[in-house]
């Protein structure tokens, strides 16, 4: 019952994913190691008498005759740290723990600023009734996947008295042990919100403030339990509700929490965290939840699945079709969980899936696990798969140049690609010259005055190649004033020297390429002349006496 410094948490969730687990298949029922809690057949107390509100009788009963609730061979607690001395439920002073109900309420008594209607009407549930199973003892869904309910079906009521158990040193008063003191593997179990905390957080009550601040948050931990009553170090978080982007998200439905990564333990206990808290006194939030059809499995050794082989990845683009072979196990294989580059991304049933929404041309890891019916995992197999890139870089933009007469410094705008445009190749005249890096180059060794057709690809990492973008260039032509090379001049290049035979004028120069005079001679009248030229720079220049002009290179 909660009675002084109730807080309020926040946790409304909409379940979506693993909602295909125990009870929904015969074939979970045929197995012997697994046990599912059945609420319709008490042990201890054997029979369990209802008061006119469809909840347990002795839930007010603090004696060391109700510490426990036992179904089999699950075991509830009940007021377990004897809070409110030996109260035999006249004064309705104080209860916590788990009661039995089957009220099946989902009436909103808050009123504004006060929460002293709800002490009496602790005994509901959002969803309106414990979970409808047909008669082999599965849950039953509605196409959507919605847990059927029945009104009247019982279930159990928690209420986390963290008063005694925080502030004073109590034991965890939400325990749920096994009768035999064996340990056992958690599968699963079924969580549906309180009526209290659910109208709480929308509406506020004398405790707690409505969520409405972004990160408002109230949860169900779930806590491993060794055979010393100790933490196993492992846990299970459900978000009951949550006001996120805006909205406050809560379910009114049950909802399965799976509890296969709490590994083996003795038992369990349950607390609950809220963003609204009082630092010293604890939850604003009322602490209650609603629990059903808790399984667990004997930790008996099992053969794992066989290791899935002949993988097979095909890639496009963006996806990766990834098949393998069937895998088998004693036990029976129930699916298998898919990994991209080790993290977990689906549990498929069958054995194909499509790895969809990747990069283009990049490399990932593919790794599969089978999951045996008893949730014991294969070894991973893997591998390496690369997707596809067969779009082409666009072409490049507003090719340009500027000439001279023997060199062409070429410009364009940079081409886009999906992934990235890794080079850039220039040809001229339809014959490649170069691989480049940038969006400039500069080509030499033309020839003066004469027309070239010019072309710039890109191309990527895949080796896809973008459309041509194409320019006609010419180069320069000498200067007009320099007539062609003539024959009649007889001249021979020694290293450093030149011999000049037949010179039509005693005047020689010699001009670079630019027009420009280099060097100037004075020839003798008749004969040969031998001319030092070892002070110009290695090169091609040109030399003219009278009508003759000769190309010479300067070594």
């Amino acid at each position: 019952m909660k009675v002084f410094l109730q807080k309020k948490l926040i946790f409304t969730v909409l379940f979506v994913g693993f909602n295909l687990v125990f009870l929904q298949s015969k074939t979970y029922e045929s197995q012997s190691r697994f046990i599912t809690l059945n609420l319709g057949s008490p042990t201890n107390p054997s029979q369990i008498v209802l008061n006119e509100k469809g909840y347990w009788n002795q839930t007010y009963n603090t004696s060391g005759d109700y510490r426990w609730l036992e179904f089999g061979n699950f075991k509830f607690s009940h007021v377990l740290n004897a809070f409110g001395g030996n109260d035999v439920g006249g004064g309705m002073s104080y209860w916590d723990g788990f009661t039995y109900s089957t009220s099946g309420d989902n009436t909103n008594y808050g009123e504004s600023g006060s929460s002293s209607a709800w002490v009496e009407e602790q005994w509901g549930c959002m969803p309106g009734g414990g979970i409808k199973t047909d008669s082999n003892g599965n849950v039953i869904k509605d196409e959507s996947g919605k847990v059927l309910v029945e009104k009247g079906n019982p279930y159990l009521v928690a209420y986390w008295g963290y008063w005694i158990e925080l502030m004073e040193g109590g034991a965890p008063c939400l325990q749920m042990k096994f009768a035999d003191g064996k340990e056992y593997k958690p599968v699963g179990v079924y969580i549906a919100n309180h009526p209290w905390p659910y109208y709480g957080n929308i509406y506020g009550d004398g405790f707690a403030r409505a969520f409405d601040q972004e990160g408002d948050i109230f949860k169900l931990l779930i806590h491993g339990m060794n055979d010393a009553g100790e933490p196993t170090g492992t846990q299970v978080e459900h978000i009951l509700a949550e006001f996120k982007n805006g909205v406050l998200i809560q379910s009114p439905d049950w909802n399965y929490v799976d509890l296969s990564s709490l590994g083996t333990v003795s038992g369990l206990y349950f607390t609950m965290e809220t963003s609204d808290a009082d630092p010293v006194y604890g939850p604003n939030t009322a602490v209650y939840f609603c629990l059903d059809k808790l399984q667990v499995m004997s930790p008996e050794a099992t053969t794992a699945p066989s290791r899935p082989t002949g993988l097979r990845g095909i890639p496009t683009e963006n996806t990766i079709d990834f098949s393998w072979t069937v895998s088998d196990s004693s036990a029976g294989v129930r699916g298998y969980n898919l990994y991209l580059n080790e993290t977990f991304v689906a549990f498929e049933e069958t054995t194909n899936y499509v790895f969809t929404g990747l990069q283009p041309y990049t490399q990932y890891q593919i790794q599969v696990e089978a999951i045996a019916n008893d949730y014991t995992p294969s070894e991973k197999a893997g591998m390496s798969v690369q997707t596809t890139d067969v779009t082409p870089p666009s072409m490049p933009a507003n090719l340009n140049g500027t000439t001279t007469q023997y060199t062409m410094t070429l410009s364009w705008g940079a081409s886009t690609d999906n992934v990235a445009v890794t080079e850039y190749h220039i040809y001229l005249n339809g014959e490649r010259q170069k691989r480049i890096y940038t969006t400039n180059y500069m080509l030499t060794g033309l020839d003066a005055g004469t027309e070239y057709l010019v072309e710039i690809e890109a191309r990527d990492a895949a080796g896809n190649r973008s459309v041509k973008a194409s320019v006609y260039l010419r180069t320069m032509g000498l200067p007009t004033d320099l007539p062609e090379a003539s024959r009649r001049l007889a001249i021979k290049v020694y290293g450093k020297f030149i011999e000049i035979e037949n010179a039509q004028d005693r005047i020689l120069q010699i001009f670079n390429l630019k027009g420009q005079i280099q060097l100037s001679y004075l020839l003798p009248p008749e004969g040969k002349s031998v001319i030092d030229i070892s002070g110009l720079p290695q090169g091609v220049y040109l030399l003219k006496t009278g009508s003759d002009t000769y190309k010479i290179i300067k070594q």
